[in-house]
């Protein structure tokens, strides 16, 4: 999926508060003459809430990076130190300040998948209302991806589901599959630990199952098993290149590309194998980018789409199940 530079993800969360914040083309739209609360500005005002959230988690990770990075460029540890020596000043400082700028990192991260599956569940139920689906009250995120694939998509969600299924297939491995199973419902003794580089701004998660919870061999079978799901990159690479032949490096490549599986059953099956063998996830960068850029598209589209049919919109009216 795409990276965008910093700059670009701020001016794609900027664009998708504009539009969750006016609600005006759609109040002159549809008859309102009801007494409110209607849901579905509801839902758009929790959602654009939701994006600010993550535009905050964004930029302090940004700042957190830079900080240890420059760090990083100024840390020598002491030669010949010996082992069961605590290091003296000023490199004893500079290392407790690197394991709590790590640590924010972390939390931050994690921060994300919480505040965006709520932002993309918010975001489901007010494009529910604006679709005119019969229990937008029940349109999950979850819900509102199986809808988007499906025979019979409503009008106003075709935007989605004819440039922005990638996005929702993506997001959906992410911000539900990875949050439930590494994040929220860890099952397992995960190793949890993280990767950056000295020099850069990058940030991941590392989160791989324990050695000997599997039967690594089995696994290692099953996983190359997902190489016809793999990019075009590897399926034409050299059968002894790296990504065709190590397992894990292969499923992070599929994971990727996981946007571009067409089949609900090879999707299950790379969340599955996921689940047994543990990931690593895109730098956090990635993952607020390809959101921002989801929810900002996906905000417009939307709303021009259900604003071309206004009889179908549901501003949820109290006492009409909303």
């Amino acid at each position: 999926m795409l990276r965008l530079d910093d700059d670009g993800i701020r001016e794609r969360l900027s664009a998708a508060i504009e539009v969750l914040r006016d609600g005006r083309p759609i109040l002159s739209r549809v008859d309102h003459t009801r007494g409110g609360p209607y849901a579905l500005f509801h839902h758009l005002s929790h959602a654009m809430e939701r994006v600010q959230d993550v535009g905050v988690i964004f930029d302090r990770m940004v700042d957190e990076r830079t900080d240890l990075s420059e760090l990083w460029a100024t840390m020598v540890r002491p030669p010949n130190w010996p082992p069961g020596v605590p290091y003296e000043e000023p490199y004893a400082s500079q290392v407790a300040t690197q394991s709590r700028l790590t640590k924010l990192l972390k939390v931050d991260y994690e921060s994300l998948f919480h505040f965006g599956s709520v932002l993309l569940d918010q975001w489901a139920y007010a494009s529910g209302y604006l679709a005119g689906v019969a229990t937008p009250e029940d349109f999950t995120f979850h819900k509102l991806s199986l809808e988007v694939q499906g025979s019979n998509v409503p009008p106003a969600l075709a935007p989605i589901r004819h440039g922005l299924l990638r996005h929702v297939r993506w997001l959906y491995f992410w911000m539900r599959t990875y949050r439930n199973a590494f994040v929220v419902h860890a099952n397992r003794p995960w190793q949890r630990g993280v990767v950056s580089t000295v020099r850069g701004d990058d940030f991941s998660l590392h989160t791989p199952s324990p050695a000997g919870w599997e039967n690594e061999e089995g696994l290692h079978a099953e996983l190359l098993g997902l190489r016809p799901l793999a990019p075009e990159r590897i399926q034409s690479a050299s059968p002894d290149s790296w990504e065709r032949t190590n397992s894990k490096a292969l499923l992070a490549a599929v994971i990727e590309n996981i946007g571009q599986v067409d089949r609900q059953a090879d999707r299950d099956r790379i969340a599955y194998l996921a689940g047994r063998a543990g990931t690593q996830t895109p730098t956090f960068q990635v993952v607020v980018g390809v959101l921002a850029d989801f929810i900002s598209q996906a905000a417009v589209g939307v709303q021009n789409a259900a604003l071309a049919q206004p009889e179908s919109i549901n501003l949820g009216a109290s006492g009409r199940g909303a």
